[in-house]
């Protein structure tokens, strides 16, 4: 799991933080926060959708998840 642990920021999008090491939620805010003062600025319609997935790794296949982690020894 450490071997995993040490590559997640290769392969995990830039905005994802949860259980990337050296990432913080507080990278999410930065960016929830710059966005809605660039909507703002520009004084443009946009809609911003923050989705919050609980539980996300609960709805990933188990037999997949095992390929997955096999592959990465």
């Amino acid at each position: 799991m450490e071997r995993l642990k040490k590559a997640m920021s290769s392969f995990v999008c830039q905005d994802q933080a949860c259980g990337v090491v050296g990432r913080s939620i507080f990278l999410n805010l930065n960016l929830v926060r710059d966005t809605l003062g660039m909507i703002d600025k520009t004084n443009k319609p946009a809609i911003l959708v923050s989705l919050d997935q609980e539980k996300a790794f609960d709805r990933v296949d188990p037999e997949f998840m095992s390929r997955v982690l096999r592959k990465f020894g």
